[in-house]
């Protein structure tokens, strides 16, 4: 009688024991599928938080990093869709020329961008002076640079550039 208790007892035990470890491995899996739920609804801000020192964790870590690239491409598509509403209000590109740079810059977390135009320089030669910049705070503004200003294109290592534009081609 004694050796029934205790192996109910033992049993029990085991069960209780089971059943926590278990929960234990389950809650990781749980917690990825709540967040890749709130992902696939368009919260590409959720993130998977599992501190299990293992394979679970290295997945959580990828999904994470794959979550943050997906949400740095949505936020440069919108700062694209912006761009190309402002451009298409916009009497004259040049007076949203700044904003649109500023707002793309920060989306793709980019220290620079600069937009060059070419004109005829005071030889009538093709040259190419900066006309709008974007710099992240931790930059210099390159802007008001003279050696910026009316580069020109021939005899200075840009002449396969210049062929490449004159052709229509990308470079």
């Amino acid at each position: 009688r004694r050796t029934g208790v205790l192996a109910l007892i033992c049993i029990l035990l085991s069960s209780l024991a089971s059943g926590c470890y278990a929960r234990f491995l389950v809650r990781p899996i749980q917690t990825m599928q709540s967040v890749v739920g709130r992902i696939a609804r368009g919260d590409l801000s959720a993130r998977a938080v599992i501190h299990t020192g293992d394979e679970v964790e290295l997945l959580a870590d990828a999904f994470n990093a794959m979550a943050g690239s997906l949400l740095q491409r949505d936020t440069i598509l919108g700062s694209v869709r912006s761009a190309a509403q402002q451009f298409l209000a916009a009497t004259d590109w040049r007076t949203v020329a700044d904003e649109v740079l500023s707002r793309i810059g920060r989306a793709a977390e980019i220290s620079r961008a600069c937009v060059f135009e070419n004109h005829a320089g005071p030889d009538g030669g093709l040259v190419s002076s900066e006309r709008f910049e974007y710099a992240a705070a931790s930059q210099w503004r390159l802007i008001d640079t003279p050696t910026l200003r009316d580069l020109p294109w021939y005899g200075t290592g840009l002449e396969g550039w210049a062929e490449c534009l004159k052709q229509g081609r990308v470079f």
